[in-house]
C-alpha cells in the first residue's frame, strides 16, 4: 500500500548556484536560497510564488543561467529528519533548507531511495491528488557542501571523506521530475509514496 511520508514543512527556490569560484577553491553559499509562499511545478522546472511575484529556480529550464539537466533534476526534495541527523553530525550551523531543496517535508525517519523509487503524490489538505512526482535520482554529494557541513575551507582530507560518506544515499535529498504539469503546492500539503509493485497492492 501507498506510504505517508508527512506534510510540506518549507518551499524554497535557489534563485542563483550555491556553488561560486572553480574546484577546487569552489564555494558553498546559502544566500540564494529563498523561502517561497507556493511553489509552482512544471515540467521545466519549479517557479517560487510570493504573493505576485515569480522566483525562477536555477535548475529550471527557463532559468538564464540554467543547470537543468534535460528536466531529470527540476524538481529538488529533502527531509526534515535528513536535517536533524546533519544537525547532530556537523553542528547546529545546518539549519533546515540549507542543502537548497525544493520541498522539504516532515517525516520522522531517514528516506531511502527504496523508500520512494516508485514515485509520490503530493496531496493537498483535503486529501486531492495535486501531482505526481517521478523521482530521477539521489542527488549525489559534493564535496563543496562537505566543507560547508564541516565548516571549513580546508578540512582534513579524512574528517571530507567521512562527511561524504554520512550524506551519501539520499541524506542530501533527492531529483525527481513532475508526471504532469503546472501545480502549485503550498506548505501543509502532504507527501506519500507510492506503493511498489512487490508490495503485493493493487
Amino acid at each position: 500500500m501507498n506510504t505517508f511520508l508527512g506534510p510540506i514543512e518549507r518551499l524554497q527556490v535557489q534563485k542563483s548556484s550555491i556553488k561560486i569560484g572553480e574546484p577546487p577553491a569552489q564555494k558553498y553559499i546559502t544566500e540564494p536560497i529563498v523561502a517561497v509562499d507556493r511553489l509552482l511545478l512544471t515540467t521545466d522546472g519549479v517557479v517560487g510564488l510570493i504573493g505576485n511575484e515569480e522566483i525562477i529556480d536555477v535548475h529550471n529550464r527557463r532559468h538564464p543561467s540554467s543547470k537543468s539537466r534535460d528536466g531529470t533534476n527540476g524538481i529538488s526534495l529533502g527531509f526534515t529528519a535528513h536535517y536533524r541527523l546533519m544537525r547532530s553530525h556537523f553542528g547546529e550551523h545546518v539549519v533546515t533548507g540549507c542543502a537548497g531543496e525544493n520541498i522539504i517535508t516532515n517525516v520522522d525517519r531517514r528516506v531511502d531511495f527504496e523508500d520512494i523509487k516508485s514515485g509520490l503524490v503530493i496531496l493537498s489538505t483535503t486529501g486531492l491528488v495535486k501531482l505526481h512526482l517521478n523521482v530521477t535520482s539521489i542527488i549525489t554529494p559534493c564535496r563543496t557542501f562537505s566543507r560547508y557541513l564541516l565548516n571549513s575551507d580546508d578540512p582534513d582530507p579524512n574528517m571530507l571523506k567521512d562527511a561524504l560518506r554520512f550524506i551519501h544515499g539520499g541524506m542530501r535529498g533527492f531529483f525527481c521530475a513532475a508526471g504532469h504539469s503546472p501545480q502549485v503546492v503550498d506548505v501543509g500539503d502532504v507527501i506519500i509514496s507510492v506503493a511498489t509493485a512487490t508490495d503485493g497492492s493493487s
